[in-house]
């Protein structure tokens, strides 16, 4: 669902973490991403910036030092 005053997706949680780290041993470290997520499905993973420009949530976890696994 669009908000159409701000051109931003609404979704039920954003969580913004430090560092993600992807399950798959073959990816890196990531630093400052976030976690979308739309009723229990991860609908998005992004840099928290851009997230931060394309979504809005009812929830917001912010996790300023700690590492996520999604």
């Amino acid at each position: 669902m669009t908000n159409q005053s701000h051109g931003t997706i609404n979704a039920d949680l954003i969580i913004e973490a430090r560092w993600l780290a992807p399950v798959s041993a073959k990816e890196k470290l990531l630093e400052h991403y976030s976690v979308v997520v739309q009723g229990d499905i991860l609908t998005d993973l992004l840099p928290t910036a851009q997230a931060r420009l394309k979504y809005t949530a009812s929830t917001l976890v912010c996790l300023d030092e700690h590492v996520l696994i999604p």
